[in-house]
């Protein structure tokens, strides 16, 4: 879980952004609706997460040290 301060303040490094948390959240529902893991993004009380045990994420197995997910991930991340 991420606070909509602590996420903004990732983000975009200032102050807190309402409309774009808004729509950040509202794009991060669709698209892991469109991937059929909708249950995966939560939010409450200012918070938002992602329960990382109901998706598959080439990231995530590479920070926990899965055996094999060093070779997986071959684009950029956060290249943006």
């Amino acid at each position: 879980m991420v606070t909509g301060s602590e996420l903004s303040a990732i983000l975009w490094e200032d102050d807190t952004h309402a409309s774009y948390l808004k729509k950040l959240y509202s794009d991060l529902k669709h698209t892991f609706e469109r991937n059929g893991c909708a249950d995966a993004v939560f939010s409450g009380r200012g918070s938002l997460g992602i329960d990382t045990g109901k998706i598959s994420c080439d990231y995530i197995d590479y920070i926990n040290n899965i055996p094999g997910s060093e070779n997986l991930f071959g684009g950029e991340y956060r290249s943006q």
